[in-house]
């Protein structure tokens, strides 16, 4: 859905709250298509304070100098959507703090080459053994945590010091665990202002 910053009550949000950007070029094609569950958010980062002007300060991790934060109003005419994790309110407002453990590193450009090759590996595997295209599983990828975020990375880690796991501990951090969780219901789309009462579970891969 396309975000329009003049239109959203941003007295909506609660710090802890999280973004999904929607994605161009290849890694929304490799998301969308070539791992399971498919989705087409890519990019991630935390709602983490208001500001006097009714805008947010957004924590995120962005090429290449890693976690930094910005606002919220920076994503204006852009297909974004926004979560809320299925915890204690004081678990979300710790968690972007918690993130802030990441600040020291750049951005994980090794966390790609570590995941890329991996997912080339297991796809050519489909096809010798199985004789057909098969898409990743998100669990299938090998994941050793560290504070040298990518963009979701910084979401999942700092909800897991937390004390709330978005994602399973070991699973890999990429957008469609992130979706997968969603779909588990872990965590809810905050749905567009005309319809505040309502909670849906996000993009439908059939739609």
């Amino acid at each position: 859905m396309l975000f329009k910053y003049s239109e959203w009550p941003t007295q909506l949000f609660q710090s802890g709250d999280f973004f999904g950007n929607r994605g161009t070029g290849l890694l929304e094609f490799a998301v969308r298509n070539l791992i399971a569950p498919p989705t087409d958010r890519v990019h991630f980062g935390f709602l983490w304070m208001p500001l006097p002007d009714g805008d947010w300060v957004t924590l995120e991790s962005t090429a290449p100098k890693g976690l930094g934060v910005g606002k919220l109003s920076w994503y204006n005419q852009t297909d974004v959507e926004f979560y809320r994790a299925v915890c204690s309110p004081e678990i979300r407002r710790a968690a972007p703090f918690e993130a802030l453990d990441m600040a020291r590193g750049l951005y994980d450009y090794l966390f790609y080459f570590k995941v890329v090759p991996e997912g080339l590996g297991i796809i050519l595997k489909h096809l010798i053994t199985e004789r057909r295209f098969k898409r990743v599983g998100y669990k299938e990828f090998h994941y050793t945590a560290d504070l040298i975020p990518v963009c979701t990375e910084v979401v999942v880690t700092g909800y897991d010091l937390a004390g709330f796991h978005l994602v399973d501990p070991g699973v890999a951090p990429l957008p469609n665990s992130l979706r997968a969780s969603q779909m588990e219901g872990r965590f809810y789309q905050i749905v567009a202002p005309a319809h505040l009462t309502a909670l849906s579970t996000g993009w439908d891969p059939h739609g």
